[in-house]
């Protein structure tokens, strides 16, 4: 009797002593499951090219994964670099890359990690995919420094890791295995009076939660009179609001003329541009027939937001930064199209535009925080294959500079979005 109870306790004990065994099957952890003791092997650029995860214990850990034909993985290399040495010592990013017959995802990586200058530990293991059920990326999991599985998401930003390390929840964007059923949403009008017949207007302003359906906006959009913008922060209203669309990309007319980030001379300006769902709003609007137009939809958001936040709004004519586009007289010359059949074809690092206008290679230049303008005084369509790589300015200006193009600084007055705390008669701000 004494060897069956001792024999039980052992039992007890060691699924104590053990949490992390919790889940044997990676394809079924969730949050608050212990990380098996996975192995990385062949890691470069780390100090140690195999690694044990639970040695990692008291640091937060990101698995970041990633395949070659992941765009939006790519574009975030430089991001996730800048946040592996803002956080270094605290935080610890393993990239893992999904290998693929031709061995190209690892040629990949080397040409960006030359061109960017990357620091990340990374490795290619195909088989942690299989095993974790990833089917789609990015897909990072996030793993605290109890070696708990936190949560999974496709991106961090360093809001997000400056919660996670204060001991808060962030908003993070939630990312599913292939397996993995998403959760039921709702619909904020589904117990509302839309379908009223005697309903002519009505406008609503809600907190957001991740169960609510719908997604931001990015321009006015109506459908059947109504229009809305869900998980929307107060920043990106204003500019729907006043401007209509955002962001103002190459192919808009005001783009050069109009910035679409305003200028917030305000005190609380976190909670302004803030990502975190307590300051994240879902706005809807719903108008009569004859009075449901984009302008419509703007003139009415500028009215509710300045009851609802109240800030003081004008459009005004600032100098502003921006680049411009330049061509050697030679340039003019040789980018002459021949004429032939039009081609556009873009991939991660080049650009083949025939027979197009310049305009049609502003595409490259999506990524820069300000305005290109062409000053190339280039009227006739182009040939040109640039090879570039869009993270990187100056990537960029070497791809333009073999062709005879080059991008300068420059500031010039734009018309620009001012928000500013209201000031009321008699009282100090």
């Amino acid at each position: 009797m004494k060897k069956t109870v001792l024999f039980v306790l052992t039992i007890l004990s060691s699924l104590h002593a053990f949490p992390q065994d919790k889940a044997a099957d990676l394809a079924d952890l969730g949050p608050g499951d212990y990380f098996p003791d996975v192995v990385l092997d062949g890691i470069r650029d780390f100090s140690a090219e195999k690694v044990s995860l639970k040695d990692y214990r008291g640091k937060w850990v990101f698995l970041d994964f990633w395949s070659k034909n992941c765009g939006a993985c790519i574009s975030s290399f430089p991001h996730i670099n800048a946040l592996q040495k803002k956080f270094n010592g605290q935080v610890q990013y393993f990239l893992v890359g999904k290998e693929d017959p031709e061995n190209e995802i690892r040629k990949k990586y080397d040409r960006f990690k030359k061109t960017l200058n990357l620091e990340i530990a990374h490795t290619f293991d195909s088989s942690l995919f299989k095993r974790l059920d990833i089917s789609t990326c990015p897909y990072v999991i996030i793993i605290d420094p109890k070696g708990q599985v936190y949560d999974f998401t496709i991106g961090l930003t360093a809001d997000n890791i400056t919660t996670l390390l204060s001991g808060k929840q962030p908003l993070l964007t939630k990312a599913y295995r292939e397996h993995e059923s998403r959760p039921l949403q709702y619909d904020l009008d589904k117990d509302a009076v839309s379908d009223d017949s005697t309903l002519i207007f009505k406008s609503a302003l809600n907190k957001w939660n991740p169960l609510i359906k719908g997604s931001r906006n990015l321009s006015i959009i109506l459908e059947n009179g109504k229009f809305q913008s869900i998980a929307d922060n107060i920043s990106n209203l204003y500019v729907l609001a006043y401007l209509g669309r955002h962001p103002i990309d190459y192919r808009d007319s005001a783009y050069g003329y109009v910035c679409d980030t305003p200028i917030l001379e305000i005190a609380d300006k976190k909670k302004f541009m803030a990502s975190e769902p307590d300051d994240l709003y879902c706005y809807r609007l719903t108008l009569p027939y004859y009075k449901n137009t984009p302008a419509d939809v703007m003139r009415a958001m500028q009215n509710d937001l300045k009851n609802y936040f109240g800030y003081d709004v004008a459009m005004e004519e600032r100098t502003m930064p921006y680049w411009k586009l330049v061509a050697t007289d030679e340039a003019k010359r040789k980018l002459k199209t021949k004429g032939e059949k039009p081609v556009y074809k873009a991939t991660d690092t080049s650009l083949l535009v025939r027979n197009f206008p310049v305009r049609k290679i502003f595409r490259c230049f999506s990524t820069l925080p300000v305005p290109v303008i062409d000053e190339t005084g280039i009227n006739t369509n182009i040939d040109i294959l640039i090879h570039y790589l869009p993270m990187n300015l100056e990537e960029i200006q070497k791809g333009l500079a073999a062709h005879g193009l080059h991008l300068l600084e420059g500031t010039k007055k734009i018309k620009v979005l001012v928000i500013r705390d209201p000031v009321y008669p008699g009282i100090e701000n």
